[in-house]
C-alpha cells in the first residue's frame, strides 16, 4: 500500500479517534455527573428539584407568602427544551440548567408545573407551594446550599477497528476504568455559576486519559456566555491545553421547532509547542414530540495552526433521532457530516468525515443518593477524499456507571 497515500489519513484518524474518543468518555460519564448535582427526584434521565425550597416535587409547603424558588434540573442527555408554566425558557448549558421563578400565595396554593425535553424524553413535574398558616411577605429568599458535589465511577469494555480502503488495518479490544469528580458553586441565585470537572480514565492495557477543566457561566434570560479552561493529559502528561470563549441562546420561532445558536473561540497549545486558534459556529433546528424526538443541525468551523501555517474550516450538517421506551431506558441514533478543506505550508487537501452514532441507555436508582446507569454506544467515523484513502474507523463501548452525590 502507498504509504504516502495514507499518511494525511492516518494522522487525521489517529488525532480523531483518540480525542473524539476522549470527549466521547467524558461527554458520557462526566457531563451526566456534572448534570446531576444535587438531584433528588428520578427519571430515566431528567432531575428536577428545588435546591431553595429542599423539594422534588408535589406539595411545598413555605412561611413565605411571596418570593422566588429555585428550579434546578439535571440531565444524562442534552436538554432541548424547558417551560415553566408554559412560558418557554432559555436553555443554559446542554444537561444542567437553573431558574428563579417568582410566586405570590393567596388563599389555597400556587402552582408551578416544569416541563424538560430531552434526547431520551419528555418529562413533567409539579411544585405545589402554599403555606400552614398566612403570614406576612417575606423578602426574597436565598438559596440554602450554593455548592455542590457529585462523584462518578464505573467500568467499561470497549473494541475498536480501523480499515483502510476495505481491508482491515488495525482491531483491538480491552477493559477500562474511570472516576469524575465535579464541584459546582452558584452566585446570585445562580446567575453565575462557577465549575470544575477531573476526569480518569484507565485502560488495562494502553495510555491512560484525563481531562481537567474549570468553567465560569453567566445565564441570563437572553442565553449564556461563558469561559472554560481544559487540559488533556496523556499517561499524566499534558498533551494539550485549551481556552474556550463561548456564548449561545436559544429561542422557538414557530411551535414544535427549537432553534439554538452557539459560537465559541478557541486557542490550543499543543506538546512540543505547537499552537493553533480558531472559532465554532453552530445552528440547530430541534423537532420535539412525545416520546420521540427528532432533529437537524448545521453549521461552520474554522481553525488555523499558527506554528505550522495551516487552516482548515469545514461545513458540517446531521441530524438526530431518539425514542423513550420506559420511562427508564431509550435508544438513539444520530448522523454528521464534515466537508473538511486544509490549506497552507504546502498542504492542499479535501476530504469528508462523517459519524454515525447508536445508543442505548438504561437507568437504574437505590436512594436518593445512590444512581446507576448502562450506557452502549457504537460510533463510525468514514474519512474520504480524491486521491485519498478511505478510511473506517468504529469504536464501540459498554460501560456501567455508579453516582453518589454529597
Amino acid at each position: 500500500m502507498n504509504i504516502q497515500k495514507i499518511t494525511l489519513f492516518g494522522f487525521l484518524m489517529a488525532s480523531l479517534v483518540t480525542q473524539t474518543a476522549l470527549a466521547q468518555d467524558t461527554a458520557a460519564p462526566a457531563q451526566a455527573a456534572a448534570a446531576s448535582l444535587g438531584s433528588e427526584k428520578r427519571y430515566s434521565d431528567v432531575m428536577i428539584y428545588s435546591p431553595s425550597h429542599g423539594g422534588t416535587g408535589g406539595v411545598v409547603e413555605t412561611t413565605q407568602t411571596q418570593g422566588r424558588i429555585e428550579i434546578a434540573i439535571s440531565a444524562f442527555a442534552n436538554i432541548r427544551s424547558v417551560s415553566i408554566n408554559q412560558q418557554k425558557q432559555t436553555t443554559q448549558q446542554p444537561s444542567f440548567a437553573t431558574y428563579s421563578v417568582p410566586y405570590s400565595i393567596g388563599k389555597g396554593a400556587q402552582t408551578i408545573e416544569v416541563e424538560v425535553i430531552t434526547d431520551q424524553g419528555t418529562y413533567r413535574q409539579r411544585f405545589e407551594l402554599k403555606t400552614p398558616t398566612p403570614v406576612e411577605p417575606e423578602t426574597e429568599k436565598t438559596v440554602k446550599k450554593p455548592w455542590e458535589l457529585v462523584a462518578l465511577a464505573g467500568l467499561g469494555s470497549e473494541s475498536t477497528s480501523l480499515d483502510i480502503d476495505g481491508t482491515n488495518f488495525d482491531s483491538t479490544s480491552g477493559t477500562y476504568t474511570f472516576y469524575s469528580v465535579a464541584p459546582v458553586y452558584n452566585l446570585f441565585a445562580k446567575d453565575l455559576r462557577f465549575s470544575g470537572l477531573l476526569y480518569s480514565r484507565s485502560p488495562a492495557e494502553g495510555k491512560s486519559t484525563g481531562l481537567t477543566s474549570a468553567d465560569v457561566t453567566w445565564n441570563q434570560p437572553w442565553g449564556f456566555a461563558g469561559f472554560t479552561i481544559n487540559q488533556i493529559k496523556v499517561d499524566g502528561a499534558s498533551a494539550e491545553n485549551q481556552n474556550l470563549i463561548r456564548g449561545g441562546t436559544e429561542r422557538t420561532f414557530w411551535k414544535g421547532v427549537d432553534t439554538a445558536l452557539e459560537a465559541r473561540y478557541v486557542t490550543k497549545g499543543f506538546e512540543g509547542g505547537e499552537t493553533s486558534s480558531g472559532y465554532y459556529l453552530k445552528a440547530e433546528n430541534t423537532h420535539l414530540l412525545d416520546k420521540k424526538r427528532y432533529g437537524y443541525h448545521l453549521g461552520l468551523e474554522n481553525e488555523s495552526y499558527s506554528k505550522a501555517s495551516v487552516s482548515k474550516s469545514a461545513l458540517f450538517f446531521g441530524g438526530f433521532f431518539g425514542y423513550q421506551y420506559t420511562e427508564r431506558g431509550s435508544f438513539s441514533a444520530s448522523y454528521k457530516n464534515k466537508n473538511w478543506s486544509n490549506s497552507g505550508s504546502g498542504l492542499s487537501a479535501n476530504y469528508s468525515l462523517s459519524t454515525t452514532d447508536l445508543g442505548w441507555l438504561q437507568h437504574l436508582t437505590w436512594g436518593p443518593e445512590h444512581y446507576g446507569a448502562f450506557n452502549w454506544i457504537s460510533r463510525t467515523y468514514t474519512a474520504s477524499g480524491s486521491n485519498q484513502s478511505t478510511v473506517t474507523a468504529t469504536i464501540t463501548s459498554l460501560q456501567a456507571s455508579y453516582l453518589y452525590l454529597f
